[in-house]
């Protein structure tokens, strides 16, 4: 079964470059995260419902092949880890929502509620669906980064979207 592994890499006094895994979460399918939101004290894993087949992508040459959407029958999952964790663990708290994509985030910051809980911020651009990594009008399109008036909307519907995780 697929695992998503968070590391925390730190550079020790005399230069060499450490790794510490803080986390990991079973997967049922290789998710496609390309960045990720982190405080001071979290790391914020967005589970996609977009599937990567890796090896569909091999075999045809073409990375968007081995790429599905399964928003039609999967939620986000979005995993917080401790940044300051010494030992893999798994995820403090686990987060379900709704179907989206995103492949930036915008910002990210703790704030501290009523009740005296964490509470984790973030913005990002979501996609509603995997429109911007399943067609290949839009990613990596060369036609279009040269000219974006080219070829319409080929990124689907996005919105900004803010989430609140309450620790």
């Amino acid at each position: 079964k697929p695992q998503i592994s968070v590391h925390r890499d730190e550079q020790t006094p005399s230069g060499l470059l450490t790794r510490t895994t803080i986390g990991t979460v079973s997967a049922d399918w290789i998710p496609l995260i390309h960045s990720f939101p982190a405080t001071e004290n979290y790391v914020v894993i967005p589970q996609y419902p977009v599937k990567m087949e890796i090896m569909k992508s091999m075999e045809s040459r073409d990375v968007m092949d081995g790429i599905e959407w399964m928003g039609d029958k999967q939620p986000t999952l979005i995993h917080v880890f401790d940044i300051n964790s010494n030992k893999s663990s798994k995820p403090l708290k686990t987060f379900q929502t709704d179907a989206f994509f995103s492949l930036h985030q915008i910002n990210a910051f703790e704030s501290v509620s009523p009740n005296g809980s964490k509470v984790i911020h973030f913005d990002c651009i979501g996609y509603d669906d995997g429109f911007i990594m399943t067609n290949k009008q839009s990613v990596g399109n060369l036609q279009l980064m040269r000219d974006p008036s080219c070829c319409g909307n080929v990124t689907g519907d996005m919105k900004l979207r803010h989430y609140e995780l309450d620790m």
